[in-house]
């Protein structure tokens, strides 16, 4: 009895061990497999990033162009025979304000996927959100405070998606 006791012991000691090594085996393919799954989903959420950072800077450009013609249809002066003409004077009122209801609309979908404009003028250049693209000179302001924004800068839940281009004062050194 003893003798069975001990071969019956063994071979559950040898099931246990072959059961031990096959929970090994297993554990170790699933700590892979959740590397591997880790490995993927951080080089799917940088592929994602990178799209979804292109598209947004598309909607930037195609904003930028919505504002430059915005500026350009307000800043149009027809002629005197066109002025003269009420039709052809509402025709542009409804064009400037439907490209002003275009450019607000955008701006609403832009702000609401986490994407704000750089503030800029009148502070402090900021090397990191901010590229100088040309210097100005006015005596009544410090040197390095931004004068102009050639071209506004965004932020992308805090994070750089566009950097803004700027003119930076620079103020003349008296020589006398």
């Amino acid at each position: 009895l003893k003798n069975e006791v001990r071969i019956e012991s063994r071979q559950f000691k040898e099931a246990l061990d072959r059961f031990r090594s096959l929970f090994d085996i297993i554990e170790s393919g699933r700590v892979e497999l959740a590397q591997e799954l880790d490995r993927r989903k951080e080089t799917w959420e940088a592929q994602s990033h990178k799209s979804m950072s292109l598209m947004f800077l598309e909607f930037l450009a195609l904003r930028d162009r919505l504002e430059q013609s915005a500026v350009m249809i307000d800043d149009h002066r027809p002629s005197f025979l066109a002025r003269m003409s009420k039709r052809e004077s509402t025709w542009l009122a409804g064009i400037a304000e439907g490209q002003r209801m275009l450019l607000r609309r955008l701006e609403q979908i832009l702000l609401g996927q986490g994407i704000n404009a750089i503030r800029t003028v009148d502070g402090p250049l900021d090397p990191q959100t901010m590229r100088v693209v040309g210097v100005e000179n006015h005596a009544d302001k410090e040197n390095g405070v931004v004068v102009a924004e050639v071209l506004k800068g965004y932020l992308w839940h805090g994070h750089l998606l566009r950097a803004a281009e700027v003119r930076t004062n620079k103020k003349e050194e008296d020589h006398s």
